[in-house]
């Protein structure tokens, strides 16, 4: 049996379709608008305001001596920061929670952290470079350098994925 549509179902598609458009053209109005602006910071957090106008982005750590790009990432850039700072400052190890009865409870791990370390222990020969862009253009530039820098840390099959 061949249902077909009813006019309001008709109008109802078309609305959907016609609404669906609008927010592409804006989406691709807002895309056009967007500015790249590179911003360093120091690895260890100095408590003063960032300036980033939004959270997402793509990173870059950078072995200052070499100059060397070691790793992209994308995602909330200074969460993303803390938790490379984090297993960095424990040594290159994750971090491990347990409970009063030594239960682990939960852990905290970055690879790119334990790599750095690894590498080079002295925090102050690395720089965190920031650019905030909204979470799909993040994943594209990711990806884009990940094809210019081959960065050393990085597993090429997570690009534009996390």
């Amino acid at each position: 049996m061949y249902l077909a549509f009813t006019q309001v179902e008709s109008n109802a598609v078309s609305a959907a379709l016609n609404s669906t458009m609008q927010k592409l053209k804006e989406q691709i109005q807002a895309t056009k608008e967007i500015t790249v602006v590179w911003k360093k910071f120091p690895f260890i957090a100095n408590r003063e305001p960032t300036g980033l106008q939004i959270k997402t982005g793509v990173y870059k750590i950078i072995h200052t001596p070499t100059g060397k790009v070691m790793y992209i990432g994308q995602g909330n850039v200074l969460n993303r920061r803390t938790a490379h700072l984090t297993v960095f400052k424990n040594f290159g190890e994750p971090m491990v929670y347990e409970d009063a009865n030594g239960n682990v409870t939960s852990s905290y791990d970055s690879p790119a952290g334990r790599k750095m370390f690894a590498f080079d222990n002295n925090i102050e020969n690395w720089e965190f470079h920031v650019c905030s862009a909204p979470k799909h253009i993040a994943q594209q530039l990711e990806e884009q350098l990940h094809t210019l820098y081959a960065p050393e840390f990085c597993d090429p099959k997570m690009s534009g994925v996390c």
